[in-house]
């Protein structure tokens, strides 16, 4: 059979999906590119493409995904220690800001098969509009605090586009609204991610409410914890799942640790975890990632595959910063070597 007649792979699939249905992208306003296609909704460009493959086990071919929306040029070199900085990364949704030299992105990207294409065509459809605003609202931010330079980006052809594209408005028009509601997820959902992932080995402790799920995982000796809830709000989309991984780091040991930007470019290049979220400035000698996931992507589905990730993420710092895969964790005879926050608490107690 002729390559020409091949049927396209679930992420080629995903992204046409993405370009003729998710944006509805006009073509006088988007050009082809390698793996996918670029288009300005506005002044600032936004890339959909696919960079890289893994394959699995079984031999399954995942594709990455990525989705990228230009912010602006940077003017100071102390930008990634800016306060303002600190603050915008603390509120990032499912996307993470990343620099080239002196160029600002906002990134995220997820890995594509089969069996996950149909949940990603609703979710990423969603993350680039959540972008196109975030990036909007970035740059707008930091061209106040005289840190950037917005993003200002013309069409090849059709040159510099005057009236944002209707997908622009995504965020007031759908997202916001759906957020002014309560929380879609089912309060049984967080139960059933307690009992059918984080009842035993690798997560060490683990409580469920209805309004959300915190697990314990192993960090060396320490823990790391994952807390996922519906009781926070964010100041643009509203209501949602907020995901966060909390580490306690030695700042020293990791130039990295100083600099969210540079931490998230770092996973982008070297983990294949979905990156969805983004990592933030050490306080008080925690590092946290985190991930807003809007009321919008209300399926139950949805919310367990980014707990789901926040326990990947674990893993990946552990290996990272402790040397630890988990694979030494507990010995033959059940003991385990990592102790959660409560053991800690009570071996540091002075024996009355």
């Amino acid at each position: 059979m002729s390559s020409n007649h091949l049927k396209p792979s679930p992420a080629t699939q995903l992204i046409q999906h993405l370009r003729q249905s998710a944006l509805c992208v006009d073509n006088d306003w988007a050009i082809d590119r390698n793996g996918g296609f670029s288009w300005w909704p506005h002044h600032q460009r936004q890339d959909v493409f696919i960079d890289r493959q893994s394959s699995q086990t079984k031999g399954a071919l995942l594709e990455r995904v990525v989705i990228t929306t230009e912010v602006g040029t940077l003017r100071r070199e102390e930008f990634a220690t800016n306060d303002l900085v600190r603050t915008l990364a603390r509120l990032a949704t499912v996307s993470g800001m990343v620099c080239e030299e002196t160029r600002l992105r906002l990134h995220s990207h997820a890995w594509v098969d089969k069996s996950n294409q149909p949940l990603y065509d609703v979710v990423l459809g969603l993350v680039a509009g959540l972008q196109i605003r975030e990036a909007w609202i970035i740059a707008t931010a930091l061209e106040e605090a005289k840190l950037a330079t917005p993003a200002a980006t013309p069409h090849p052809v059709s040159g510099m586009r005057d009236e944002p594209d209707e997908i622009a408005s995504v965020v007031d028009t759908l997202i916001a609204p759906a957020g002014r509601q309560e929380p879609p997820w089912p309060a049984e959902m967080f139960e059933h991610v307690r009992e059918n992932y984080f009842a035993g080995p690798p997560c060490l402790l683990a409580n469920s409410a209805p309004s959300g799920v915190t697990a314990e995982f192993p960090f060396g000796t320490e823990s790391s914890l994952l807390q996922a809830n519906t009781t926070q709000s964010h100041p643009v989309v509203g209501k949602g799942l907020w995901v966060m991984n909390s580490f306690g780091v030695d700042e020293a040991k990791d130039d990295l640790c100083h600099n969210p930007l540079a931490l998230n470019a770092w996973e982008i290049e070297h983990s294949n975890l979905p990156f969805l979220g983004s990592w933030c400035a050490p306080e008080e000698g925690i590092l946290n990632f985190v991930t807003f996931v809007p009321n919008i992507m209300k399926h139950p589905a949805v919310a367990t595959n980014f707990i789901l990730l926040g326990a990947g993420r674990a893993r990946l710092m552990a290996m990272k910063w402790r040397d630890d895969d988990w694979s030494k964790t507990w010995d033959a005879d059940g003991n385990c070597r990592a102790k959660t926050a409560m053991e800690r608490a009570m071996s540091e107690r002075p024996e009355s």
